[in-house]
């Protein structure tokens, strides 16, 4: 396969290259003791900090310059927020680890801050990626710890200077679980913006500490500066390559090398002799940080047959509420069920607070989607993509033609979707949370849409996987349709209530919208069992939440141990994670399912994976292993192309339009930098309505 990497004869996986990277940068972070040496005869804690982020931004910034690399250019918040965190985490850290050794020697200091890290590794690690603390994690915890208490020999130290050590550690534990996350943003730039932010940190301190920074000028102490804020850029770079790979658990146990690395630079540089406490500390320290990088992956036991994470299935058999309904209902198989379920819509309709003419029920979702196209037609729909593949499939059967625009951070472009609206447009579909990618859109910005949107056009808010999002700023769908009558919001029993099998899905709407939709459907769409479960299940809502409070933290654990193994992963607000592999999706799918993993492929675009029971997601991690041994990134940089495309699309003054097949594209002949665009993004970025092209003016 393309990117695996030998050593010496054997794979190298992306696990153990993200150790290799943690162990290097704790090799830098222990080259800045001596460094220390000569730095501390000239500057005080705060302009250390702020002099070694002040140079390591600008050399960074320099070097992008230099090979001509944008900076990302519309960051969300969160990744700002991320951004921020790791700077000032980092700034923070150092100033209380100096704070410490002002008192106590290095050692003491290392501790300190090994034990705030390590208390913020284990809780993080467990809440924020579901990772367990497993019979080796936590031998190689009390190892290290054991190691650094020989190490540091006893020291004498007050709470105050303690509780400063535990917080810098915990400073640093935090940074570190960011870096986990900061998965999209390129490490060139995140590391520039981060030493920016630390800069700005330590200049506060600076201000409120009010005490003289520097003491003397020197010529070796100015190089020493400069050569630390080097070293400095490759820790950042190290730390976003390694945690992107390593759970957080493992790096933390990696990172407390550094006293293993100190005592070798202080010896080789320093001349100094280590105690012979030192060198047991160390040599434990040693021997932890391997039980920690070679601890055993998790494999499936006894598995025959399949696992199915290709349809968004619960996991779950019937709840006996269901099994029960179903079972006894009264009902004849010789007479049909209600003509519009009339039961399943008043009981909806209570559910939400509505009254029943403002429901539509159909086979599944799909089937009021299907039957909402009729509806609106003829004419274009519109919706983002890649999405949810049966939109295509629908508009297909009524010959309807379809406008695709592209996502923007996996969710629906609303801006471009606005864009790609032209006289015959009949429908616009906005799906969210979006399936295969996870992304979801805002309230503000689905009713800023709105107020946009012609009356005439039918705007549909596909929500299939409601019952897994739990952002509060996500879209009420629910009062936006109560408001605009060209709303219609479609949910579905398939998903979280877990009836796939039943086909029970249904709308909300206006009135009137709503009696079109009921209109352009067959009669008697439900079968009465399948009704009977779906008022079993909508009225269980204790065990709707309970099964999907377990997805979600099963969801968490299967992409916290495919980042483990190097994987770019999405996590989303759905029953389903998003690999975004481009156009390594097919050949990576159908490696998973010769390992008997069945994956849902998005051509050019990635692999969508459902959430199913732990043994499920033991198998998944098993079969990734020993399916491929390489990191996707490359593959991610590739399909992220598209998205850079998009925005660049959207930038666009103006584009000629042809007709290929059925869709519009925008082709750029004005300028090399257009014709760049094109050629960089993937064939199914090249066939959106050109609509988006025109957005911005």
């Amino acid at each position: 396969m393309v990117g695996e990497v030998t050593v010496a004869g054997t794979m190298l996986t992306p696990r153990a290259k993200g150790c290799a990277a943690i162990l290097g940068a704790s090799f830098t972070i222990a080259s800045f003791g001596v460094l220390a040496h000569l730095v501390n005869s000239m500057f005080g804690p705060g302009a250390q900090a702020l002099l070694r982020a002040l140079l390591a931004s600008m050399f960074m910034f320099a070097f992008l310059l230099l090979v001509r690399r944008r900076l990302p250019s519309r960051l969300t918040p969160m990744e700002w927020l991320q951004v921020a965190a790791i700077g000032a985490a980092g700034s923070v850290t150092l100033l209380c680890f100096t704070a410490v050794v002002a008192h106590d020697k290095a050692a003491s200091g290392t501790l300190l801050i090994f034990a705030g890290g390590t208390m913020a590794a284990l809780i993080g690690g467990r809440l924020v990626y579901g990772e367990r603390l497993t019979a080796y994690r936590l031998g190689a915890v009390v190892l290290v710890t054991a190691g650094l208490v020989i190490y540091a020999g006893g020291f004498a130290y007050s709470g105050v200077t303690t509780w400063i050590g535990v917080l810098g550690g915990v400073g640093d534990g935090v940074g570190n679980l960011v870096r986990k996350r900061m998965q999209r943003i390129d490490r060139s730039s995140a590391v520039a913006l981060q030493y920016l932010v630390g800069a700005g940190v330590a200049g506060l301190y600076i201000l409120v500490s009010g005490t003289p920074q520097i003491r003397e000028v020197g010529l070796a102490p100015m190089v020493a500066m400069v050569v630390f804020a080097l070293l400095a850029l490759n820790l950042g770079v190290l730390m976003l390559y390694g945690y992107a790979r390593v759970d957080v658990q493992t790096g933390t146990v990696l990172l407390a090398t550094q006293v293993f690395f100190a005592i070798v630079l202080g010896v080789v540089f320093l001349g100094q002799s280590p105690t012979a406490a030192e060198v047991a500390g160390g040599l434990m320290i040693g021997v932890a940080s391997c039980l920690s990088a070679f601890e055993p992956r998790p494999a499936p036991a006894g598995r025959t047959d399949p696992v199915r994470a290709d349809l968004n299935e619960m996991p779950f058999a019937a709840t006996e509420s269901v099994v029960t309904r179903t079972r006894t209902a009264d009902w004849d198989v010789n007479r049909y069920p209600e003509r519009d379920a009339v039961t399943l819509r008043t009981a909806l309709a209570g559910h939400y607070g509505l009254t029943p003419d403002r429901i539509v029920v159909g086979s599944g979702s799909i089937g009021v989607i299907q039957q909402a196209m009729t509806a609106a037609g003829p004419g274009e729909i519109a919706y983002g993509w890649p999405t949810f593949e049966a939109f295509d499939h629908a508009a297909q059967s009524l010959r309807m033609p379809v406008r695709r625009v592209p996502l923007y951070d996996n969710a629906c472009d609303l801006r471009a979707l606005l864009a790609a609206i032209t006289p015959t447009t009949a429908m616009v579909i906005v799906c969210t949370p979006n399936s295969p990618t996870g992304g979801i859109v805002g309230h503000d910005d689905v009713a800023a849409f709105l107020r946009r949107v012609p009356p005439r056009v039918l705007v549909l808010l596909d929500e299939a996987y409601i019952e897994f999002v739990t952002d509060p700023g996500h879209v009420d769908s629910v009062s936006l349709a109560y408001q605009y009558p060209n709303v219609l919001v479609t949910r579905t029993f398939s998903k979280g209530y877990g009836l796939a099998g039943a086909r029970v899905g249904y709308g909300i709407a206006q009135p009137g919208l709503a009696r079109r939709v009921r209109d352009a459907g067959l009669p008697f769409p439900v079968p009465v069992p399948c009704q009977e479960a779906a008022l079993a299940a909508l009225a269980d809502r204790r065990t709707l939440r309970d099964r999907v409070d377990r997805i979600i933290a099963e969801r968490q654990r299967l992409a916290a141990g495919l980042r483990d193994l190097g994987t770019v992963v999405v996590e989303g607000h759905g029953n389903f994670v998003w690999l975004p592999l481009g156009e390594q999706a097919a050949p990576v799918a159908a490696a998973l399912r010769d390992h008997d993993i069945r994956v849902k492929p998005v051509a050019g675009h990635g692999i969508r994976i459902t959430v199913g029971t732990p043994a499920d997601t033991a198998a998944v991690h098993a079969a990734w292993l020993a399916a491929t041994h390489r990191p996707t990134e490359e593959s991610y940089t590739r399909s992220a192309q598209g998205t850079e495309a998009a925005r660049r699309w959207r930038s666009a003054s103006s584009a000629p339009r042809i007709w290929t097949g059925g869709n519009w594209v925008g082709v750029w002949v004005r300028s090399s930098a257009h014709a760049a665009v094109v050629s960089a993004a993937p064939s199914s970025y090249c066939t959106t309505g050109v609509s988006s092209a025109r957005r911005r003016r």
